[in-house]
């Protein structure tokens, strides 16, 4: 869900993206329930490597969506979605955390990608971040920690097993552009700060008309892509006749 065009109102439309074809796709849209016309688009969402599919907490209702077969499924709990916020899912240890203009809220996930009732996160530390309107956030499967961004060159890492954040300083001197701009009410980063795998490293963007960045957190190392040696022994087949 999101804002639309002209008149800024949510949808409920569901969409596929096909890279290789580069063509999008119009899925079944979101339930009833789960929506409202006025804050359809104050939705937090996340992929569940488990269950293989992406949890949403919405305004009135927490639901899943099933790529496989595009299906959408309600999970019939009352969640009052807030403006400004931003949620990850910690899928070793089955809790979506969400955080954002002061609020900082956990909710239990099933195996089936069922999301429960909520609690707040109680966390202690560098919970600043949890003021930031919408942040970064992330799960990293190295650290398994959460790990989030609102501007500067500093991050917040999340240990889910003691709820305690602690500020990251930036070891160098490249720093993101600020995503907030003064008295704006909907300006924040969202999904723009994503973990890739592959590089065991976070990409940023902040803004349309600025750099890309790239960020590691402290002694994070680039996997190593393992190599495969094949040999080969000539051999002779004589056909009978």
């Amino acid at each position: 869900n999101g804002s639309i065009y002209p008149n800024g109102g949510a949808t409920r439309a569901t969409w596929y993206f096909n890279f290789v074809s580069n063509i999008w796709e119009r899925l079944t849209d979101t339930p009833g329930s789960f929506y409202s016309s006025v804050v359809g688009y104050s939705l937090t969402s996340d992929w569940d490597p488990v269950s293989k599919k992406i949890l949403v907490v919405g305004n009135y209702d927490s639901a899943n969506f099933n790529p496989a077969d595009g299906s959408w499924a309600l999970h019939g709990n009352y969640q009052e979605q807030l403006h400004g916020q931003t949620g990850a899912l910690d899928p070793v240890r089955r809790k979506f955390v969400t955080i954002g203009r002061g609020n900082a809220l956990i909710y239990s996930v099933d195996s089936n990608g069922a999301v429960g009732a909520r609690s707040s996160l109680g966390a202690t530390g560098a919970t600043e971040i949890q003021n930031v309107d919408a942040p970064g956030l992330v799960y990293d499967p190295v650290s398994t920690k959460l790990v989030a961004w609102g501007s500067g060159g500093s991050v917040y890492t999340l240990d889910l097993d003691t709820k305690v954040w602690t500020k990251v300083d930036a070891l160098g001197t490249v720093s993101p552009s600020n995503p907030y701009i003064a008295n704006s009410y909907y300006y924040g980063t969202f999904g723009r700060f994503r973990y890739m795998p592959i590089y065991n490293a976070f990409i940023l963007v902040t803004d349309i008309d600025s750099n890309v960045f790239v960020y590691k957190l402290p002694g994070a190392t680039t996997p190593t892509t393992p190599t495969v040696s094949l040999t080969a022994t000539p051999t002779t087949i004589t056909s009978g006749g």
